[in-house]
């Protein structure tokens, strides 16, 4: 009966022993089924919110790139068409200033040699206008 007593002692010791091992163990699982759902709930989130954000702001970035290069395109463009106006405007310039100096050596020509001339056939007009009066 001493025995009998001890060992249903020690059963009881035991299956206490065992009720606080199983008690520990649900705690520990309900904070892993915790930690769980926390993880689920944080991947619906990133799956219903963080991504379809990510994209839309993916979306608007290539949107935004798209215009960026639109308008460097329309700005090169618009480079091309002042440098051909530019080159243009040089070679009229050029040309312009080629017919100024055409026009200069035709005065200095006329001042030189025909003005004199001329003013010599006036002279001689006059002297023989005077002598015929």
């Amino acid at each position: 009966a001493a025995v009998a007593a001890a060992e249903a002692k020690a059963a009881i010791q035991r299956h206490g022993t065992l009720m606080d091992a199983h008690a520990e163990l649900r705690g520990t699982l309900r904070k892993k089924e915790a930690a769980l759902a926390e993880a689920r709930e944080v991947l619906r989130t990133q799956e219903h919110v963080s991504e379809p954000l990510a994209q839309q702001q993916l979306h608007e970035a290539k949107q935004q790139a798209a215009k960026l290069e639109a308008s460097i395109v329309g700005k090169e463009e618009r480079h091309g068409m002042l440098l051909e106006t530019l080159t243009s405007l040089r070679s009229a310039l050029t040309e312009r200033d080629a017919r100024v100096k055409q026009l200069e050596e035709r005065i200095t020509t006329l001042e030189s040699t025909e003005l004199v001339a001329a003013q010599e056939a006036e002279y001689v007009a006059r002297e023989q206008a005077k002598k015929a009066t």
